[in-house]
């Protein structure tokens, strides 16, 4: 028996945004105010995850957050020819050697986010910090990163094009560069009327509610399918998958993934910059992924 049309509908649904909103308001408030301890400083506040990308489900209840400190940036110049390597450290370093780096705004951000919340503040997940910033479930994840140019050409100060990224630093002194802003530009291209007319981020949530029933029913091991990592898999799908009829689109991705399962591995995270599967903190693998396409394959055909 497959999963019921009226289940996929309601799957489909966004969860609500008003504790997103107070969540984001607060820190926000905090931070750029006038006796903030980042008073002063160039950096800018933007939202990311599933609440960003209009993703979250009900099940969803942190905000994640990213302060970014935009004063002093990071690079990767591997991009560029010899020309515009030499070009670009020449004009840089006119500037004088960067002040500040991914470790010392950590610190600086938490510092400011202590003085505001105090023991409502806690270290969270080894990246960012967890605070709790009102009652109910008005929580945040807030990740303090420096902002991160991947250089695809340079001319002149004026004249450079980059992928704009962020670096940050784990609990652990490891640095990460991901590129949220790029996440958040591609998800909405791929929800376009010109891609899949507004029924991708509709799928991503019916998928990730999916997975809760699964988890839920002891079908799927909790911490197996990530959020962030399910939309990244449905972002490698192709758009033809993508339905006006949640019954077709859940059957569509499914067998395509089922089906395509060995080619998994080339998949790419949505900011198209990074591979979806590897070694690293920040990457999934392919064990995992094939375990949750498993799944969802056997829940279509084996409902009750």
């Amino acid at each position: 028996m497959a999963i019921p049309d009226d289940q996929l509908t309601r799957w489909c649904n966004q969860g609500g945004t008003t504790n997103s909103i107070a969540a984001h308001t607060s820190i926000r408030n905090a931070l750029e105010s006038n006796d903030s301890l980042l008073s002063g400083r160039n950096f800018e506040i933007f939202l990311q995850g599933s609440y960003r990308n209009s993703t979250n489900i009900r099940a969803d209840s942190d905000v994640d957050l990213v302060v970014q400190l935009n004063e002093v940036f990071y690079k990767d110049l591997s991009r560029l020819n010899g020309f515009e390597k030499i070009a670009q450290e020449r004009t840089y370093d006119a500037f004088g050697p960067a002040r500040h780096n991914a470790v010392d705004w950590r610190a600086d951000v938490g510092s400011a986010l202590r003085k505001k919340f105090g023991n409502a503040l806690k270290p969270g997940g080894g990246k960012a910090f967890h605070v709790v910033t009102g009652p109910g479930n008005m929580t945040a994840d807030v990740l303090p990163a420096v902002r991160f140019k991947d250089y695809t050409s340079f001319r002149s100060v004026n004249e450079e094009t980059f992928d704009e990224g962020a670096e940050f630093v784990d609990a652990a002194g490891n640095y990460i560069v991901n590129f949220p802003k790029l996440h958040i530009e591609h998800g909405e291209a791929k929800n376009s009327l010109y891609q899949t007319n507004g029924r991708y981020k509709p799928s991503v949530r019916m998928f990730k509610n999916a997975r809760n029933c699964m988890i839920e029913r002891n079908r799927l091991g909790d911490g197996v399918a990530p959020s962030y990592f399910v939309e990244c898999l449905l972002y490698n799908v192709p758009e033809g998958n993508y339905s006006a009829s949640p019954r077709d689109t859940f059957f569509n991705v499914t067998k395509y993934l089922y089906d395509n399962q060995n080619l998994i591995v080339n998949f790419r995270c949505q900011n198209g910059r990074l591979a979806l599967f590897g070694m690293a903190s920040t990457q999934w693998n392919t064990t995992d992924a094939s375990e949750f396409i498993g799944g969802l394959a056997n829940l279509w055909d084996h409902w009750e």
